[in-house]
């Protein structure tokens, strides 16, 4: 690290979330997921836990003239039949009840229309072994039950007189839609209940995916050095970057030159005796150079998975040991497109990997963070103003799940503000690249004036000071001419190419 630093790179810290930080984060969504559900679940004591029947029978008793005693009635029509409704409020001590009709002599009990509406409680309307409508109430003690009660004027030994004051669906609707959506609500409650071995670790994911992303990009932009005041103009290069890395710097927004990458490339390979490297007069092939392959061969230089060794290989000739660069263009051989290709699909993803800082994803991050934080918003206004059990608590799922990603995706979208910062730091390492490689008008020595500069020189598209001819016995960069680096851009085709 005191190297990096000294040649003017310095290491990111406290990048992405630190391990406590991400247990809290999963074990605040864990936590609230099980509260969710230990919440959800009281109300399975609804139908299994409190008995095999009610506590408490009330008996609700109609008189002869079909009105519920003790209650006002009214006569309603339906088409051409009449009926009396009357209606009664009753408020139960039990959590518990029945409510069973009682009807006096007369009146023919199995005719009887109950409805029975209980503010949300749980109710089931049916008949007896007689035919007589009774109704079960699941409800907290206290509660108010209303129960409507219609009967056919016809089924009444001594029907009333009096005029109808309206429609029965008029009085009936209003019961019907309210027990239709306290239906639906309570079957979708029970659906959220029957499914809570998949909803909890499902929910999850959300927070525990946004922790992974953001502590890979984290680690993506600490295992890069980041540029710090950079060093002074000289001979030694601006930082300690490969020539792939300078082509990806200094190219900036352009395509980088893929040629002029593989071509610093080969010659860094060639520098670090990864690859050897001679001059030759071969009778075949001309004037030229050669590169030994039996280097790479070797599995500790870790150079098989190596795109640029793979295209030379494809082109060696004896026994694959050997590859002629002819300085003729004449004599310079095919490569075939797909390792061309695999080329360039290696500068694009470095290219990727060194623009991480140039165009972080701080747009996206704050579309995503914005969305779950409205999810999470809208999802919690829902569960403290809507009355519907299943609405209220598929609600309160959703923003149990949707509040800590949320979070996780603010902090996040937070710290690529420090990220920025480094782009800044970029264009003045990009700038240094730039300058490094040309010619000095106050004195100093020429960056070309050391061999070992020579992968970047050509990488970074400047060249460098290479004689045209060279002695027959060189070896190494020394063996390297214009025609040579002419002959190993040719390899990958013009440039300008990603």
């Amino acid at each position: 690290m005191s190297a990096l630093v000294e040649e003017g790179w310095i290491a990111p810290d406290r990048a992405g979330p630190t391990r406590p930080r991400t247990l809290a984060c999963i074990g605040c969504v864990a936590l609230a997921l099980l509260i969710w559900g230990a919440v959800a679940a009281r109300g399975l004591a609804e139908g299994f836990g409190r008995g095999s029947g009610p506590r408490r029978s009330i008996a609700v008793r109609i008189d002869g003239d079909g009105a519920i005693r003790g209650s006002r009635s009214e006569v309603r029509t339906s088409g051409t039949a009449k009926f009396v409704v009357s209606r009664r409020e009753l408020t139960p001590s039990d959590d518990r009840v029945r409510v069973r009709i009682v009807a006096a002599a007369g009146v023919d009990a199995t005719r009887v229309a109950m409805r029975v509406d209980a503010e949300g409680a749980r109710v089931h309307v049916g008949h007896d072994a007689d035919g007589v409508p009774q109704a079960t109430v699941d409800a907290a003690s206290g509660t108010r039950v209303r129960v409507l009660v219609s009967v056919p004027v016809r089924a009444l030994a001594s029907p009333p007189t009096t005029r109808s004051s309206g429609t029965l669906r008029s009085v009936t609707a209003p019961i019907d839609a309210r027990t239709a959506t306290d239906r639906h609500e309570r079957d979708r409650l029970d659906r959220l209940r029957a499914s809570w071995w998949w909803l909890l670790p499902l929910g999850l994911i959300p927070t525990v995916a946004s922790l992974w992303l953001w502590r890979r990009a984290a680690r993506r932009f600490r295992s890069m050095r980041l540029p710090g005041p950079g060093t002074d103009a000289s001979t030694a290069p601006p930082s300690s970057l490969d020539p792939v890395g300078v082509a990806a710097i200094v190219a900036g927004a352009r395509p980088v030159d893929a040629a002029d990458a593989f071509a610093g490339h080969v010659l860094d390979l060639v520098e670090r005796r990864q690859l050897r490297m001679r001059r030759t007069l071969d009778t075949v092939y001309g004037a030229g150079a050669l590169i030994g392959l039996a280097q790479a061969d070797d599995a500790n230089l870790m150079l098989a998975e190596d795109p640029a060794v793979s295209l030379l290989r494809a082109l060696a000739v004896d026994a694959g040991a050997t590859v002629a660069l002819p300085d003729a263009a004449s004599r310079r051989s095919a490569v075939p497109e797909e390792l061309r290709r695999a080329w360039r699909a290696h500068i694009a993803a470095r290219v990727r990997f060194e623009r991480l800082l140039e165009v972080p994803p701080r747009r996206r991050l704050g579309i995503e963070a914005g969305v779950a934080s409205a999810v999470a918003l809208v999802a919690i206004v829902t569960t403290l103003v809507v009355d519907g059990v299943g609405t209220r608590a598929l609600a309160a799922y959703v923003a149990a799940v949707a509040l800590p990603a949320a979070l996780v995706l603010v902090a996040w979208w937070l710290e690529t503000a420090r990220w920025r910062r480094v782009v800044r730091t970029r264009r003045l390492e990009r700038a240094q690249w730039r300058a490094w490689g040309e010619p000095g008008s106050d004195g100093a020595p020429s960056p070309a004036s050391d061999i070992r500069n020579l992968p970047l020189l050509v990488a970074s598209g400047h060249g460098g000071e290479m004689p045209t001819y060279v002695a027959v016995d060189a070896v190494g960069l020394r063996a390297a001419t214009p025609a040579t680096v002419a002959t190993l851009r040719a390899l990958i085709g013009d440039g300008d190419e990603r």
